[in-house]
């Protein structure tokens, strides 16, 4: 970047390529403390090669006091569309969404302290500011991001096995819950050092009765949810996809991903999800992704079902 810290979109992508060229020597965090209104096809494609290479991307979710499910901000916004994006929002030291944060109910996931967060850079600028000792004290969401990339990189750290939707559920499903934060957030709190290291290694059990609602108008799946450890618990999260062809494990990330699933409820609770309305007359394939506080993951059944 300049020195006003502005980038061209080319140069971003371009460093994004370049990290991915660096994943075979450990690179698995890619911190993104910037950000603008918009979106890119160009960036999208290369953070999902980023995917692939089981790296990470941390993004900042703006500093514009804006809701990013209104107005889409880039790198941010693809938290939707990809399973390696996190969007961070800031929050103060009295727990509460900074008051300059980007929020999100369904496009930013996390918060991290983003309020007088000491940081370093040349003692020039530490000068200009009142200051001799190269520190700066900064306010924004790009300084949660950095926070949540350590967390990121923590985690990598403790399960360098993990692949990136392993760490994103981590850190999403582990957070302190805050009220405030509630509607506002995915994860509605803020991240959780300690806990996303939890060690479980039972995945949930799969859904095996995903099927068509009898006579639901409109049309709806039901399901009988499983849960975090087997058929004990209570899952963290689910990732309902859907395509017009059958979904693999090569064609998952072009499937269409719901923006705001239901959250499982505790193992054997009959559960039902209703089918947009604005979806076009044909027929669609329907697969839940579950998830537990650990990223260990399940499957359902796949259905298809023709819209009439």
């Amino acid at each position: 970047g300049d020195e006003q810290g502005e980038f061209q979109l080319s140069s971003i992508i371009q460093a994004v390529n370049y990290a991915v060229t660096m994943a075979p020597f450990g690179v698995r965090v890619i911190n993104m403390s910037f950000g603008a209104p918009g979106t890119s096809q160009g960036l999208e494609r290369a953070l999902a090669a980023a995917n692939d290479a089981r790296i990470i991307a941390i993004a900042a979710a703006g500093n514009e006091e804006q809701n990013n499910d209104v107005i889409s901000q880039l790198p941010s916004y693809l938290t939707t569309r990809l399973d390696n994006v996190v969007a961070v929002a800031a929050t103060d030291r009295f727990n509460q969404l900074a008051w300059f944060s980007n929020y999100g109910r369904v496009s930013v996931d996390v918060g991290a302290p983003g309020v007088a967060i000491i940081g370093l850079t040349t003692r020039n600028l530490s000068a200009e500011l009142g200051r001799s000792d190269g520190l700066i004290t900064g306010n924004g969401t790009s300084q949660a991001t950095a926070i949540v990339s350590g967390v990121a990189a923590l985690i990598y750290s403790a399960y360098p096995e993990s692949t990136p939707i392993q760490v994103k559920i981590r850190l999403l499903a582990n957070v302190d819950r805050i009220p405030e934060l509630a509607g506002k957030l995915v994860s509605g709190g803020r991240v959780n050092a300690f806990r996303a290291l939890d060690r479980d290694e039972v995945p949930p059990a799969p859904i095996t009765d995903l099927r068509l609602l009898s006579g639901a108008t409109p049309l709806a799946l039901t399901w009988t949810a499983t849960g975090d450890d087997g058929h004990m618990g209570q899952a963290a999260f689910y990732d309902i996809r859907y395509s017009v062809s059958p979904i693999t494990a090569s064609t998952l990330r072009f499937a269409v991903r719901v923006k705001d699933p239901p959250r499982p409820q505790p193992a054997g609770t009959s559960e039902t999800w209703t089918i947009p309305s604005n979806l076009s007359p044909r027929t669609y394939y329907f697969l839940i992704r579950i998830f537990d506080n650990a990223g260990n993951m399940a499957e359902s059944n796949q259905v298809e079902v023709t819209i009439p």
